[in-house]
């Protein structure tokens, strides 16, 4: 979902004319890059109506991963995810379970 919501955002709003994405996988990690030439934007002024980037965050820091972005207007976008492949194990609890 993050990667293709990133690349939906290269074409649809920076109007990107290369982008780039690269996964590796480590031992213990997943890791993705996505790059783009496009039009870039200020990541301090949150865009109204625009929720993609904030869901992307909030599912990569839910699986305990890193989220990183940069940009700034003229200056393409730069992503950075990295994802533990090791999670905890569920535990039964009084409640039902538990991650």
């Amino acid at each position: 979902m993050v990667a293709r919501e990133s690349l939906s955002n290269a074409v649809r709003h920076a109007a990107a004319t290369r982008v780039q994405l690269q996964l590796s996988f480590g031992t213990r990690e997943l890791r993705m890059q996505v790059d783009d030439d496009g039009c870039g934007f200020d990541t301090s002024t949150p865009a109204n109506g625009h929720y993609g980037i904030i869901g992307m965050r909030e599912r990569i820091e839910h699986l305990g991963g890193k989220f990183v972005l940069r940009s700034g207007p003229g200056e393409g976008t730069h992503l950075a995810v990295a994802v533990p492949l090791i999670r905890r194990p569920f535990a039964r609890t009084a409640n039902g379970w538990s991650a």
